[in-house]
């Protein structure tokens, strides 16, 4: 999901608060930690405006989200995903959103541009240092690898998506958001990881596929006017209200990612079913 800020229109009845309930349900063991992890941080590197990235830690989607996949795949898979280890993935998540910041909004301080980038590198460097000092090297090496494929793609994003080149087609559209089904990857390949279960990870990246797409078109969805402002192309921006092909591929990809899981994986279907009354909810809203 981009970090942009979402759309006043619809973010008075979904607010990032908001979003994370209706996406992942009761999400206090994973704020919990990661309110452990930013007073850590901020102890360890007293600088005001680090401090203030630090402290978003609990509250950013991107950190949560990925949190909230690994353990739902690695209990599904009879596994059960340690505390230090949601955090070490927590913390790698930050920087891809302090990242983004810089890129989709670039704040006009100085200090601001610094405080995202280092304290995004801070909390990226302390998670691996969680999983080398917890001696899960396998966890690392995959996370590793999900969060640097995440660079690389969001990097070629900047060519795709964010030259104002006004419509696209969904062929485009997809392409430039390739990145978003590599972060959804991120806590499945470490639950892989941590099961031993790698030979699930063609049928994982599916999935990713699959729901990275809905929840990157919701998100575009509701931050429309929001994009048109700063010229970052999408598919709802190019086809406009009430973004009935936009909703057709949300359904599909959902139905993408629901064919590629175990129906036995209670916690991941639970999290497909989420999405799809959170989805069903805009539509609503945006229809009238």
């Amino acid at each position: 999901m981009q970090s942009k800020q979402t759309h006043n229109s619809i973010r008075s009845k979904h607010r990032s608060s908001d979003i994370l309930t209706e996406l992942y349900g009761d999400t206090s063991r994973y704020v919990k930690i990661m309110n452990k992890e930013a007073s850590k941080l901020k102890k360890k590197y007293p600088d005001k405006i680090l401090g203030k990235f630090f402290s978003m830690l609990p509250n950013r989607i991107i950190s949560i989200s990925t949190m909230v996949l690994c353990d739902s795949l690695s209990q599904d898979l009879g596994k059960r995903c340690s505390d230090s280890t949601l955090a070490a993935i927590g913390l790698n998540s930050l920087p891809i959103s302090t990242h983004d910041d810089v890129v989709d909004e670039t704040p006009a301080s100085r200090e601001f541009i610094a405080g995202l980038v280092y304290a995004g590198n801070i909390s990226a460097l302390e998670g691996q240092n969680i999983l080398f000092r917890t001696k899960q090297p396998h966890v690392a090496i995959a996370l590793n690898e999900a969060v640097n494929e995440n660079h690389y793609l969001q990097q070629l994003t900047v060519y795709k998506l964010w030259k104002g080149q006004g419509t696209i087609s969904s062929e485009q559209y997809f392409d430039g958001i390739k990145h978003v089904c590599i972060f959804a990857s991120i806590g499945p390949r470490c639950a892989l990881a941590i099961a031993n279960r790698e030979n699930l990870k063609a049928k994982i990246m599916r999935f990713s596929t699959g729901y990275g797409r809905a929840v990157q078109l919701l998100d575009d969805i509701i931050e429309v006017e929001e994009d048109r402002k700063s010229g970052y192309s999408s598919l709802p921006l190019s086809e406009g209200k009430p973004f009935k092909q936009s909703f057709k591929e949300i359904r599909k990809n959902i139905r993408l990612a629901r064919s590629t899981i175990d129906p036995r994986w209670r916690r991941m279907s639970i999290l497909l079913k989420r999405l799809e009354v959170f989805a069903q909810r805009v539509e609503r809203q945006i229809s009238g």
